[in-house]
């Protein structure tokens, strides 16, 4: 299979930008960005709705594309789904496939910035962005759905040829989805089938692998300069398994239960769980577990009727050092009711999801 993507050039007036300082501390320096799906019927898609802001409550990003109906019967939107990627530096990226043509576009939320990088006629299967300023994303053929390989480019830059096809010499998987650590070290390309998960490190100054491990656990965590937190899926409590990005071992940190979130406290790292239903022993409404098995209780009157906030394939959330993020519903719509928590100082910060 060539090595090639077909590429259409992004219309000038949307030049890509990025910002020349990194987010602060501040909740109003901390951005969110959710996407939301408008369906004809079950198989065929109409319209991607955007949403983004920040942790104190304004919405900066407030748009909605409407295209020709895609998919329909047949396996039309099969591994063409919309998506997000994680937050790196402020900037999130997003993306979204109609009938003849994918694109790929990057947000600043804190300050309402929104531009094209890459339009095809592929199709763009998943994107992630590191600090370094270097953006990665799978590109599948449109007719087959397989992977005409992973590409990435500088902003302002050329898409260029990273890992070529084909990397996935086993099972077929139906899913990727691509992560950058925070420190621009990897690439982790996660590929999942029916049964069970790939997790495939890559250098990003060499492209070479780094790691492949095989793995139940599917519901990524939290993403850190050396190790991974992943979940299995399943009816909680779910075993939570911390993966090091060096030698491949797994070591377990604790479980999660509906809602969770790794992140890292003092050293150590801390899977977050809503505990609404007795999950892991009591009727606390947050409990944090930690690397060490270290139990921290996090329950308060002021999170009744919040869930926590996960990133995942339509929503990606910029966290504070040592924070979670709480909503109505576990959902950053708009009026929501939100709450930011330092789990270290366990001081909290309310904001509702203003209109824009």
């Amino acid at each position: 299979m060539l090595f090639s993507c077909n590429t259409v050039a992004p219309p000038r007036s949307s030049p890509p930008t990025l910002p020349e300082d990194s987010p602060g501390s501040e909740p109003s320096e901390h951005g969110w960005l959710q996407l939301d799906l408008d369906f004809a019927d079950p198989q065929t898609l109409t319209a991607v709705s955007v949403r983004g802001g920040t942790l104190d409550g304004r919405t900066t990003i407030d748009s909605l594309h409407r295209f020709p109906p895609f998919g329909g019967e047949g396996g039309g939107l099969r591994r063409a789904m919309p998506f997000v990627s994680a937050f790196a530096g402020g900037n999130v990226l997003y993306g979204y496939s109609q009938r003849d043509r994918s694109e790929l576009l990057i947000a600043t939320p804190r300050t309402g910035a929104s531009s094209l990088l890459v339009a095809t006629t592929d199709i763009i299967h998943s994107a992630a962005m590191g600090v370094d300023g270097w953006i990665y994303y799978v590109v599948l053929d449109r007719d087959r759905r397989e992977e005409r390989g992973i590409f990435r480019l500088r902003l302002g830059g050329q898409p260029e040829p990273f890992i070529p096809a084909p990397r996935l010499r086993s099972a077929p998987f139906e899913g990727s989805a691509l992560f950058v650590t925070p420190e621009s070290k990897y690439l982790l390309v996660q590929d999942c089938g029916v049964d069970t998960c790939v997790l495939r490190s890559y250098r990003t100054s060499t492209a070479e692998p780094a790691g492949d491990i095989a793995t139940t656990a599917r519901r990524p965590l939290g993403v850190f300069p050396e190790h991974v937190v992943l979940a299995d899926v399943c009816v909680a409590p779910c075993p939570a398994v911390a993966v090091s990005l060096g030698d491949d071992s797994k070591s377990p940190v604790g479980v999660a239960c509906d809602r969770a979130v790794a992140i890292e406290l003092n050293g150590d790292l801390v899977v977050v769980s809503s505990d609404r239903r007795d999950c892991i022993g009591d009727a606390r409404d947050l409990v944090a577990v930690s690397h060490g098995g270290a139990r921290i209780e996090l329950g308060k009157p002021d999170f009744a009727g919040l869930e926590l906030v996960e990133s995942s394939v339509s929503t990606a959330v910029e966290l504070p050092p040592e924070s979670v993020v709480l909503a109505s519903g576990g959902t950053l719509t708009q009026e929501a009711r939100g709450v930011l928590l330092d789990v270290s100082s366990l001081a909290s910060s309310a904001f509702d999801i203003q209109r824009p």
